[in-house]
Protein backbone atom coordinates (compact mmCIF):
# COMPACT_ATOMS: atom_id res chain seq x y z
CA UNK A 1 0.00 0.00 0.00
CA UNK A 2 3.00 2.20 0.42
CA UNK A 3 4.47 2.05 -2.47
CA UNK A 4 1.12 2.38 -4.23
CA UNK A 5 0.35 5.57 -2.19
CA UNK A 6 3.12 7.27 -2.56
CA UNK A 7 3.94 6.83 -6.70
CA UNK A 8 0.00 7.89 -6.95
CA UNK A 9 0.56 11.52 -4.54
CA UNK A 10 3.83 12.06 -6.52
CA UNK A 11 2.24 11.63 -9.56
CA UNK A 12 -0.80 13.38 -9.17
CA UNK A 13 0.60 16.38 -7.33
CA UNK A 14 2.82 17.12 -10.40
CA UNK A 15 -0.73 16.97 -12.67
CA UNK A 16 -3.90 18.56 -10.71
CA UNK A 17 -4.51 21.01 -7.98
CA UNK A 18 -3.77 20.58 -4.37
CA UNK A 19 -7.39 19.90 -2.84
CA UNK A 20 -8.92 17.76 -5.73
CA UNK A 21 -5.37 15.37 -5.18
CA UNK A 22 -5.62 15.36 -1.43
CA UNK A 23 -9.49 14.00 -1.40
CA UNK A 24 -8.03 11.37 -4.14
CA UNK A 25 -5.00 10.47 -1.77
CA UNK A 26 -6.86 9.97 1.41
CA UNK A 27 -9.57 7.95 0.22
CA UNK A 28 -7.31 5.70 -1.58
CA UNK A 29 -5.91 5.57 2.21
CA UNK A 30 -9.48 5.27 3.36
CA UNK A 31 -10.14 2.72 1.21
CA UNK A 32 -7.20 0.37 2.08
CA UNK A 33 -8.30 1.40 6.47
CA UNK A 34 -11.58 -0.02 5.90
CA UNK A 35 -10.52 -2.91 4.12
CA UNK A 36 -7.43 -3.82 6.79
CA UNK A 37 -7.80 -2.32 9.67
CA UNK A 38 -9.63 -4.06 12.79
CA UNK A 39 -13.23 -2.71 14.64
CA UNK A 40 -13.18 -3.12 18.40
CA UNK A 41 -16.50 -2.03 19.92
CA UNK A 42 -17.16 0.08 16.98
CA UNK A 43 -14.11 1.94 16.35
CA UNK A 44 -11.60 2.02 13.38
CA UNK A 45 -8.47 1.13 14.51
CA UNK A 46 -5.48 2.62 12.63
CA UNK A 47 -1.68 0.99 12.80
CA UNK A 48 0.80 4.41 13.02
CA UNK A 49 2.13 3.34 10.00
CA UNK A 50 -1.63 4.29 8.21
CA UNK A 51 -1.65 7.49 10.71
CA UNK A 52 1.34 8.53 9.66
CA UNK A 53 0.31 8.34 5.58
CA UNK A 54 -2.59 10.13 6.12
CA UNK A 55 -0.25 13.06 8.11
CA UNK A 56 1.72 13.02 5.64
CA UNK A 57 -1.10 13.55 2.76
CA UNK A 58 -2.07 16.57 4.51
CA UNK A 59 1.19 18.03 5.46
CA UNK A 60 2.42 17.62 1.42
CA UNK A 61 -0.94 19.25 0.57
CA UNK A 62 -0.89 22.38 3.27
CA UNK A 63 3.13 22.90 2.11
CA UNK A 64 1.94 22.85 -1.38
CA UNK A 65 -0.89 23.64 -1.93
CA UNK A 66 -1.21 27.39 -1.99
CA UNK A 67 1.84 27.46 -4.31
CA UNK A 68 0.81 24.49 -6.85
CA UNK A 69 -0.84 26.14 -9.14
CA UNK A 70 2.05 28.97 -9.78
CA UNK A 71 4.21 26.45 -10.98
CA UNK A 72 1.98 24.19 -12.46
CA UNK A 73 1.35 27.38 -14.79
CA UNK A 74 5.38 28.00 -15.18
CA UNK A 75 6.00 24.23 -16.12
CA UNK A 76 2.45 24.64 -18.95
CA UNK A 77 4.18 28.04 -20.40
CA UNK A 78 7.50 26.16 -20.85
CA UNK A 79 6.49 23.39 -22.30
CA UNK A 80 3.56 25.26 -24.85
CA UNK A 81 7.35 26.57 -25.45
CA UNK A 82 9.32 24.34 -26.22
CA UNK A 83 6.16 22.24 -28.30
CA UNK A 84 6.16 25.87 -30.80
CA UNK A 85 9.87 25.87 -30.74
CA UNK A 86 10.08 22.64 -31.75
CA UNK A 87 7.24 22.93 -33.86
CA UNK A 88 5.85 19.76 -31.55
CA UNK A 89 1.88 18.56 -31.25
CA UNK A 90 1.65 20.81 -27.11
CA UNK A 91 -0.28 17.46 -26.16
CA UNK A 92 2.61 15.22 -27.36
CA UNK A 93 5.12 17.30 -25.31
CA UNK A 94 3.17 17.57 -22.12
CA UNK A 95 3.13 13.65 -22.13
CA UNK A 96 7.06 13.34 -22.54
CA UNK A 97 7.21 15.65 -19.37
CA UNK A 98 5.08 12.96 -17.67
CA UNK A 99 7.29 10.31 -18.38
CA UNK A 100 9.42 10.03 -15.44
CA UNK A 101 11.67 12.48 -16.68
CA UNK A 102 12.59 15.89 -15.78
CA UNK A 103 10.98 18.97 -17.83
CA UNK A 104 13.23 20.94 -18.73
CA UNK A 105 15.05 17.61 -20.71
CA UNK A 106 12.44 17.36 -22.61
CA UNK A 107 13.78 20.05 -25.20
CA UNK A 108 17.16 17.63 -25.54
CA UNK A 109 14.76 14.49 -26.02
CA UNK A 110 13.11 16.52 -28.90
CA UNK A 111 16.43 17.84 -30.01
CA UNK A 112 18.03 14.63 -30.09
CA UNK A 113 15.16 12.85 -31.92
CA UNK A 114 15.24 15.76 -34.62
CA UNK A 115 18.61 15.45 -35.18
CA UNK A 116 18.68 11.80 -35.18
CA UNK A 117 15.51 11.02 -36.83
CA UNK A 118 14.02 8.65 -34.08
CA UNK A 119 10.99 9.11 -32.18
CA UNK A 120 11.20 10.87 -29.24
CA UNK A 121 9.48 8.19 -27.12
CA UNK A 122 12.93 6.32 -28.46
CA UNK A 123 15.37 8.90 -26.79
CA UNK A 124 13.26 9.15 -23.75
CA UNK A 125 13.02 5.37 -23.44
CA UNK A 126 17.21 5.25 -23.36
CA UNK A 127 17.09 8.12 -21.36
CA UNK A 128 14.99 6.45 -18.72
CA UNK A 129 17.10 2.75 -18.80
CA UNK A 130 19.86 4.96 -17.76
CA UNK A 131 21.68 6.53 -20.42
CA UNK A 132 22.95 9.87 -19.77
CA UNK A 133 22.53 12.90 -22.61
CA UNK A 134 26.49 12.58 -23.20
CA UNK A 135 25.90 8.98 -24.26
CA UNK A 136 23.29 9.69 -26.58
CA UNK A 137 24.46 12.65 -28.54
CA UNK A 138 27.02 10.34 -29.29
CA UNK A 139 25.30 7.30 -29.73
CA UNK A 140 23.34 9.64 -32.66
CA UNK A 141 26.92 11.05 -33.74
CA UNK A 142 25.43 14.52 -32.83
CA UNK A 143 28.57 16.57 -32.43
CA UNK A 144 29.11 19.50 -30.17
CA UNK A 145 28.72 21.84 -33.19
CA UNK A 146 25.60 21.31 -33.60
CA UNK A 147 25.21 22.01 -29.62
CA UNK A 148 27.82 25.47 -29.29
CA UNK A 149 25.51 28.36 -28.83
CA UNK A 150 27.96 31.27 -29.52
CA UNK A 151 28.19 34.15 -27.13
CA UNK A 152 30.60 36.94 -27.07
CA UNK A 153 34.40 36.82 -26.55
CA UNK A 154 34.94 37.02 -22.75
CA UNK A 155 31.31 37.04 -21.78
CA UNK A 156 30.41 34.90 -18.78
CA UNK A 157 28.99 31.54 -19.51
CA UNK A 158 28.20 30.44 -15.85
CA UNK A 159 27.57 26.57 -14.94
CA UNK A 160 28.60 26.15 -18.75
CA UNK A 161 31.55 27.58 -18.40
CA UNK A 162 33.64 24.20 -18.52
CA UNK A 163 32.18 23.50 -21.97
CA UNK A 164 32.60 26.70 -23.30
CA UNK A 165 36.53 26.60 -22.34
CA UNK A 166 36.54 23.75 -24.32
CA UNK A 167 35.35 25.25 -27.33
CA UNK A 168 37.34 28.39 -26.57
CA UNK A 169 40.37 26.40 -26.49
CA UNK A 170 39.56 23.69 -29.31
CA UNK A 171 39.93 24.24 -33.12
CA UNK A 172 36.91 24.57 -34.56
CA UNK A 173 37.44 21.73 -36.86
CA UNK A 174 38.68 19.48 -34.02
CA UNK A 175 35.18 20.23 -31.87
CA UNK A 176 34.00 16.65 -32.44
CA UNK A 177 37.03 15.25 -29.85
CA UNK A 178 34.72 17.70 -26.99
CA UNK A 179 33.52 15.94 -24.48
CA UNK A 180 30.09 17.48 -23.23
CA UNK A 181 28.60 16.84 -20.21
CA UNK A 182 25.01 15.83 -19.76
CA UNK A 183 24.23 19.09 -17.77
CA UNK A 184 25.88 20.90 -20.92
CA UNK A 185 24.00 19.11 -23.12
CA UNK A 186 20.48 20.10 -21.65
CA UNK A 187 21.89 23.68 -20.59
CA UNK A 188 22.80 24.24 -24.07
CA UNK A 189 19.67 23.33 -25.57
CA UNK A 190 17.74 24.79 -23.37
CA UNK A 191 19.56 28.36 -23.82
CA UNK A 192 19.09 28.39 -27.44
CA UNK A 193 15.44 27.31 -27.15
CA UNK A 194 14.92 30.05 -24.77
CA UNK A 195 16.72 33.12 -26.02
CA UNK A 196 15.49 32.01 -29.43
CA UNK A 197 11.21 32.35 -28.05
CA UNK A 198 11.93 35.27 -26.10
CA UNK A 199 14.10 36.89 -28.33
CA UNK A 200 16.62 38.04 -25.67
CA UNK A 201 20.16 37.59 -26.20
CA UNK A 202 22.31 34.37 -25.38
CA UNK A 203 24.25 36.14 -22.80
CA UNK A 204 21.02 37.63 -21.06
CA UNK A 205 19.55 33.90 -20.45
CA UNK A 206 23.01 32.69 -19.42
CA UNK A 207 23.40 35.23 -16.62
CA UNK A 208 20.19 34.69 -15.48
CA UNK A 209 20.39 30.97 -15.44
CA UNK A 210 22.47 30.95 -12.55
CA UNK A 211 19.75 32.65 -10.24
CA UNK A 212 17.36 29.14 -11.26
CA UNK A 213 17.04 26.41 -9.99
CA UNK A 214 16.12 25.02 -13.47
CA UNK A 215 14.88 25.76 -16.97
CA UNK A 216 11.63 25.92 -16.13
CA UNK A 217 11.92 28.68 -13.75
CA UNK A 218 14.73 30.83 -15.56
CA UNK A 219 11.89 30.60 -18.31
CA UNK A 220 9.19 32.28 -15.86
CA UNK A 221 11.94 34.56 -14.84
CA UNK A 222 12.71 36.02 -18.36
CA UNK A 223 8.81 35.77 -19.16
CA UNK A 224 7.87 38.62 -16.76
Amino acid sequence: MRHFFRALLCHRLKRSSGRRIALLAIGAVMADIGRKCSDLDGRTVLSARQGISILLVVACVAASGARAQEPDAARRAYLDAVATYFRSPPGEVAILADWAIASDEVPAVLFVAGHAGVSPEAIVALRRSGLGWSRLVERYHIGPSALHVPVRDGAPTGALSAAYQSFRATPVGEWSTIRLTDEDVVGLVNVRMIAQTLRLSVEDVIRHAGSARSYVELFAQLSR
